[in-house]
């Protein structure tokens, strides 16, 4: 019996892309076929889910494999969500996210799915911040309100910081992340006593900002 949910893995997605071209059936005629948003097979193409529920993978199989009885679709899809991605030939789209590179090619069509994708995100990092608040608040909330603060000074500045991909970082050791750390903490106070060097905008002196309510590490 397959759990609830499965890993979408490379393999799996792989197979989805292999057996719909096979069909001759577009990205967006699976997603009508299984009643889901246009861009919804691209959006698992493109490596944007982590998991799936196992009764809507099994749905999008039925669809591609109507030769295959329900039983044997549920054991492919079972091994085919177990075969790890480093055994799987990397197709380096994951690169598309990196600083300096292309942005993912989105069609003006799929508005529908910018949105639901943006709202899913959302939600997703709104999670993660709430499950870090649980094991210790205090930085959550310190971090939060500087990414706030920072957001307002500039928001295309942050964002071409936190679009690079650090989860890269995830076959360095703790030493290596560490050093990484330190290095990037003696880069921001070297332009952070350049930025205090040099005299404020006249808005900055006209705006007086209360720092007192900044919860403390």
């Amino acid at each position: 019996m397959l759990p609830e949910k499965l890993f979408v893995t490379k393999a799996l997605i792989l197979h989805i892309q292999n057996a719909r071209k096979e069909r001759e059936m577009s990205a967006d005629d699976l997603s009508d076929a299984v009643h889901k948003h246009k861009g919804f097979i691209s959006a698992i193409e493109r490596k944007r889910y982590k998991r799936l529920s196992a009764n809507l993978l099994i749905e999008i199989f039925e669809k591609l494999h109507d030769d295959m009885s329900r039983e044997e679709i549920m054991t492919k899809l079972e091994s085919l969500a177990s075969v790890p991605d480093s055994a799987i030939e990397d197709d380096g789209d994951d690169e598309s996210h990196m600083v300096g590179s292309s942005s993912p090619n989105y069609s003006n069509k799929n508005d529908d799915f910018e949105k639901h994708m943006f709202e899913t995100l959302l939600e997703d990092t709104s999670e993660c911040f709430r499950q870090y608040y649980k094991k210790r608040p205090n930085e959550a909330n310190v971090s939060l309100y500087y990414l706030f603060r920072s957001m307002i000074f500039d928001s295309r500045f942050m964002l071409f910081i936190m679009r690079n991909p650090f989860f890269k970082f995830k076959s360095l050791s703790e030493e290596d992340r560490a050093e990484f750390i330190r290095e990037f903490v003696l880069l921001f106070r070297k332009y952070e006593k350049l930025a205090e060097s040099r005299p404020k905008p006249e808005t900055e002196k006209e705006t007086k900002t209360d720092d007192s309510e900044i919860p403390q590490t």
